[in-house]
């Protein structure tokens, strides 16, 4: 089954892989046509260097299972993304992966899950991914999309250990069907839902609304083709609207967007749990069983929105 799905006739898309530590060297890719053979010209259809996420960050402060929050990071100058996989190593050399769950500027990275390790101050955050531009021609060829042309791997190569080696991801080219999900009447009715989350969005990142409503339903629209569903199935009428407002919720949240006086980190957590259990009931035939009941919160701050919070760590 592909691992990757690129998305017909859409642009500027990257391909990525996460090898299990930091690679040395240069790692390189060659995207390549499997219906042809190794010396055939037309085999490959892209090849390079592969671009490798260069986030780099020291400690300040000791973190693991040993401090009163074991999934908190602290530093002074945070980097990354929400969603990214980072390693932290040890200065004696022990080191585990983690995903950013929330990052609070210049103070601390928060991990989706507690460290298994301990971390003295001066330890090291590093990126390890691998990226790669896919081609716009092969994302906009029909042949490709009806598989006509067979199937298309990324073949990635890089130094580990003193070993080189090698993984492959399997590409299928998938279609997006339009009209399926409802911006406007997902940022209206977030508009009538948490009226201070529009308006500190509006005055921390202005002109962004619309443009995080955008990103959230093609990161819906994703999610559902990963698996193999069409969009236009979940994503049609209002409860497709009402699962994108509370994903552009979540999405406000990691930004440091919350609603009324509540505490940034506890919203991230509520805004996450909420999501996921209206995620849960569209796409599991449940919806109307989830667990989270949060209420909507007027606005009771006259100050400008909070800028707390590295942003836009998702938008484009």
């Amino acid at each position: 089954m592909p691992g990757t799905r690129i998305i017909y006739e859409e642009t500027s898309q990257t391909v990525y892989f996460l090898p299990p530590s930091a690679a040395t060297g240069t790692p390189t890719y060659v995207i390549e046509r499997l219906d042809k053979t190794t010396d055939d010209s037309d085999r490959i259809i892209a090849s390079g260097s592969a671009t490798v996420d260069s986030t780099s960050l020291t400690t300040t402060a000791a973190a693991g299972p040993g401090e009163a929050m074991a999934a908190k990071i602290p530093m002074t100058t945070t980097g990354g993304a929400v969603g990214d996989v980072l390693e932290i190593v040890s200065v004696d050399g022990e080191a585990e992966l983690f995903t950013v769950g929330a990052i609070v500027s210049n103070t601390y990275l928060v991990a989706e899950q507690p460290l298994m390790g301990t971390y003295a101050t001066g330890s090291t955050v590093r990126g390890l991914e691998f990226s790669a531009a896919f081609p716009d021609a092969t994302a906009g060829d029909e042949e490709y999309l009806t598989g006509a042309s067979g199937p298309v791997r990324v073949l990635w190569q890089y130094v580990l250990g003193g070993k080189t080696l090698h993984a492959q991801d399997l590409v299928e080219i998938v279609r997006v069907h339009d009209g399926d999900v409802d911006e406007a009447a997902a940022v209206l009715l977030l508009r009538d839902a948490f009226p201070d989350i529009p308006a500190r969005i509006d005055g921390a990142y202005p002109g962004r609304l619309a443009q995080w409503a955008t990103y959230c339903a093609n990161d819906l629209r994703r999610k559902l083709i990963t698996r193999g569903d069409d969009p236009a199935k979940y994503l049609m009428g209002e409860q497709g609207t009402h699962a994108l407002m509370w994903r552009l919720v979540e999405h406000a949240s990691v930004n440091g967007i919350t609603p009324g006086n509540l505490e940034p980190a506890q919203w991230i957590i509520d805004a996450r749990k909420e999501f996921a259990a209206v995620w849960h009931g569209l796409t599991s035939g449940e919806a109307g069983k989830e667990t989270a009941d949060l209420t909507p919160h007027e606005d009771t701050i006259a100050a400008k929105p909070s800028r707390k919070g590295r942003g836009p760590v998702f938008a484009p």
